[in-house]
């Protein structure tokens, strides 16, 4: 105990490890690299910038042609359904 602390232990529990897993699968989730992620996170961001301008250029032909792109919006909303048992839309596909 360190010097000048009051309390007085009652009870001492002893752990013997013979390994130890950093991985375990049954509890803690797959641990990743962090330059893996930073490959996948900009393989993501690199997906999104050309969809991002995919959707304008659709927008801009759209307007070129005399079609307001809202109108699409407006009929044919996106449809949002359930995934799985008890687990709403969080924004992810199905």
């Amino acid at each position: 105990m360190p010097d000048g602390y009051r309390a007085h232990p009652e009870q001492v529990f002893m752990f013997s490890l013979s390994a130890w897993d950093a991985n375990c699968p049954q509890h803690i989730p797959k641990r990743v690299d962090l330059a893996e992620m930073e490959a996948v996170i900009t393989a993501k961001d690199r997906a999104i910038l050309e969809l991002t301008d995919q959707v304008a250029e659709l927008t801009r032909r759209l307007r070129e042609s005399g079609v307001d792109p809202g109108w699409y919006a407006d009929r044919f909303p996106v449809v949002r359904r359930r995934c799985g048992r008890n687990s709403g839309w969080a924004g992810r596909p199905c």
